[in-house]
């Protein structure tokens, strides 16, 4: 991805970003039929630029508009940062906002509500309007939608899955998608043992604490997996129930120790939690749940949906699925979608590849 140059004059900054992504294949997996469902791509993010005053930070997103919203469309525009977000959102609560259409900035770490703000639109453009001054820089800014409120209750992994455009400002190494706002936050404030425990109702993703993590305890090829994984365990995990945890590993070849370069992908894990220290250990791993496809994919949405299933999406350059992996933790069961919703994999989480 492609950012331009950021200039500041007096006390107005302004950013652009000028490369959009463009997105053909949108469907969702239908959590009650079990069959896919697709449906039209409405807009197309192409750029965001933003304007610093002293008391209040105005976005302008530009977008391509494909088709016309349907009136009872569920979506959002997201902003992200680093410890939060300004979320516009329609027809659906947004974790800590205060209503379900409306502009409203929320802290990452523990949903706190910041503040309210406003939004105009205009032909394919929106523009919000929050009454803070943002020093900082946002990182990537997303839309969410799905044709209608009904869809947002079968479609599996619900709205959060539905990623339909996003643009990069600052893309981090994994290129994973951040998550929504975390709910429960002693994990930040002890800063040990960085692992969040899903609560049903919720949808929660592993926590990333940096962009060049230390390479963890290394499980040998062979044993789950063709390749040598090192864990992260420096990011952080998500605590499910039976004590599985899940959390990110970098796909490494056979020898030497090497990490980082053009053959390495990152793999989403499960395993169980024996010594209970909220962190896998090369024995604990039970599974490889999610795996950026190297060559192809470039960005990650890997998370853990309100009903507790496991979800890592995989997209290419441009946007568009090439993997859609869906783990059910209670029966143990992976299944993988590949870019046009096609079933090609059901069964144990191991040796899938």
């Amino acid at each position: 991805m492609r950012v331009n140059q950021i200039v500041i004059t007096g006390l107005i900054a302004f950013a652009t970003v000028a490369q959009g992504v463009a997105q053909s294949k949108l469907w969702y997996h239908n959590d009650s039929t079990g069959v896919t469902e697709y449906f039209e791509v409405p807009w197309e993010i192409t750029d965001i630029k933003w304007e610093q005053r002293l008391s209040s930070t105005w976005f302008t997103i530009n977008y391509k508009a494909y088709s016309a919203l349907p009136e009872d469309a569920v979506y959002t525009i997201e902003i992200h940062f680093a410890d939060f977000v300004i979320v516009y959102s329609s027809n659906y609560s947004f974790p800590g906002a205060l209503s379900e259409n409306g502009v409203d900035v929320i802290g990452r770490f523990g949903s706190h509500w910041l503040g309210s703000g406003e939004v105009w639109h205009a032909p394919e453009q929106i523009v919000l309007r929050v009454p803070f001054a943002i020093q900082d820089t946002p990182t990537v800014v997303v839309m969410r939608y799905l044709p209608s409120t009904a869809c947002v209750q079968v479609a599996s992994g619900g709205l959060f899955g539905s990623v339909v455009s996003y643009l990069w400002v600052k893309r981090n190494l994994r290129g994973a998608l951040p998550g929504w706002p975390i709910q429960d936050v002693s994990w930040f404030q002890q800063r040990q043992l960085p692992t969040v425990t899903w609560q049903p109702g919720q949808t929660v993703s592993p926590p990333t604490e940096g962009d060049r993590p230390r390479l963890g305890d290394r499980l040998r090829g062979g044993s789950l997996w063709p390749r040598d994984i090192s864990l992260i365990p420096d990011d952080g995990a998500v605590r499910l129930p039976g004590n599985k945890l899940i959390e990110w590993g970098l796909e490494q070849g056979w020898f030497p120790y090497g990490g980082f370069d053009a053959s390495d992908a990152w793999v989403g894990l499960v395993g169980i939690d024996h010594n209970g220290d909220g962190q896998l250990q090369p024995s604990e791993i039970i599974g490889i749940i999610g795996r950026c496809e190297p060559g192809v994919g470039a960005d990650n949405n890997f998370y853990v949906d309100e009903k507790g299933y496991v979800h890592w999406i995989n997209y290419d350059a441009k946007g568009n699925k090439v993997r859609h992996y869906i783990y059910d933790p209670n029966r143990n069961i992976l299944k993988i979608f590949d870019g046009s919703g096609n079933l090609i994999y059901q069964g144990e989480p191991w040796w899938w590849n």
